[in-house]
């Protein structure tokens, strides 16, 4: 026969539920959560590291090209190779890989103002979102690689105009269809890219009370109600 319980009985009862129910984990998608929650300085500090990065990813894809037509010219001397270059590699040919940093130095400043730009619209896109979504991994892909598309275009006008005057403005417009479309794949390696990187920064700059903010908005039932940086 069962005898009824009483209010300890029911107490124990409940700590055992309590018990049974799994602790959530970080969040995989803490990074975003820390975009919302993080200081102003890292945020900006981590868009424009991502912005450089950006600028080098290209660079250090030739200088990866280069390294293998060299390795290839080696183990194929006096033989044909499919990744040849015609000629023997010489160190000018590695330099000159890295010479746009120096070369173009408004233009890697550039990269890394947009940066900081893309990081602003981040911030303000997710402080306007569910943080549940953000803890999920769902986030507004598409109004920011609109964002990214008007950026590079501007970017792309600006240098036309500024190395070649209207007369490459107008070379540019005349080819808008191809230009366009062209922007179109840059705007996603580019996003890509960004993205990766100011992931993995803002979470390697983050501070420990930062972390504790983000990790508690990863929490079921807790929302974005702050629209301010966190101190």
């Amino acid at each position: 026969m069962l005898l009824p319980q009483g209010r300890g009985g029911r107490q124990h009862e409940a700590m055992n539920d309590r018990a049974r129910v799994p602790v959530p984990g970080p969040s995989p998608y803490q990074a975003d959560l820390l975009v919302t929650v993080a200081r102003e300085r890292t945020i900006l500090s981590s868009g424009f590291l991502a912005g450089l990065c950006v600028f080098f990813a290209p660079l250090a894809i030739l200088a990866c090209g280069l390294l293998a037509a060299y390795v290839a010219s080696l183990v194929n001397e006096g033989q044909d190779s499919i990744v040849g270059v015609g000629r023997p590699l010489t160190r000018a040919d590695f330099r000159a890989v890295f010479a746009p940093a120096v070369d173009e130095a408004p233009l890697l400043l550039s990269a890394g103002l947009l940066g900081v730009l893309l990081a602003q619209f981040r911030r303000w896109l997710f402080l306007h979102a569910e943080a549940a979504d953000l803890a999920f991994g769902r986030r507004p892909f598409f109004r920011e690689f609109a964002f990214i598309y008007g950026l590079l275009v501007s970017l792309a006008l600006g240098v036309a105009a500024t190395h070649g005057g209207w007369t490459q403005v107008e070379r540019l417009l005349r080819g808008a269809p191809a230009f366009l479309l062209l922007m179109l794949c840059a705007t996603w390696l580019a996003q890509a890219v960004w993205s990766y990187c100011f992931r993995n920064i803002i979470e390697l700059l983050a501070s420990g009370p930062e972390r504790e903010a983000a990790a508690a908005l990863a929490r079921p039932g807790r929302r974005l109600k702050t629209r301010g940086s966190h101190a």
